[in-house]
């Protein structure tokens, strides 16, 4: 058992296992981001929202949240992104680019958004048989890197602990994250609209 701070709310801590954890660790663990650094996160549901709370807390100086979903981009301003963006902005390059949805094409622009030496972090779950394109004269010139974060390459006994601290000292907005809390006879409701696109998260309390 992983202990977590009892005056942390159970329909926010509950996050901190997938979500949070996920997008949070791609951006201080698997690459972490630098203080003042250039960061653009393509894909604005929950994981990447997390990846957008995950910049803000290592306090990058430019958070540009990418989605074609209007509603999307209002969360990720509220959560900490300095920019939005229906595209990748074709003029701009960053030091750590963040795919938080996982197909070829958004990883290809990832890759393409980084300026010199900058990192690529895939982070969204590809589909079986998924392969993106790269120039290898581009990334050799670049010094681009690209990594794989698998949960935000989380140490559960030791980071779950420290994202709690981190939600009850105001820094991780949990409660953000959490759209609504139902009861069991409302998990299909909320399945739809998590599908839809309507919800960040929604918590089944019993």
């Amino acid at each position: 058992a992983i202990p977590i701070p009892e005056e942390l709310p159970a329909e926010e801590a509950c996050l901190i296992g997938c979500a949070i954890a996920t997008g949070v660790g791609a951006a201080l663990n698997t690459s972490p981001v630098w203080e003042g650094a250039r960061v653009a996160v393509i894909g604005c549901g929950g994981v990447g929202l997390s990846v957008v709370q995950g910049a803000r807390i290592a306090g990058a100086a430019e958070i540009v949240a990418i989605d074609r979903e209007p509603r999307k981009l209002e969360w990720a301003q509220r959560l900490g992104a300095t920019e939005t963006a229906t595209e990748p902005p074709a003029d701009r390059r960053f030091d750590f680019a963040f795919d938080a949805v996982g197909i070829p094409a958004t990883l290809e622009q990832a890759v393409a958004m980084l300026d010199h030496a900058g990192i690529a972090t895939l982070v969204g779950l590809p589909h079986e048989g998924a392969e993106a394109t790269f120039g290898l004269k581009q990334l050799f010139d670049a010094r681009a890197q690209i990594r794989v974060s698998h949960g935000g390459d989380m140490l559960p006994a030791e980071d779950f602990p420290r994202l709690a601290r981190l939600a009850l000292d105001g820094e991780l907005d949990l409660a953000g994250m959490v759209s609504r809390v139902v009861a069991l006879d409302g998990v299909e409701q909320s399945l739809a609209a998590m599908a839809g696109g309507d919800v960040i998260r929604s918590v089944v309390r019993l």
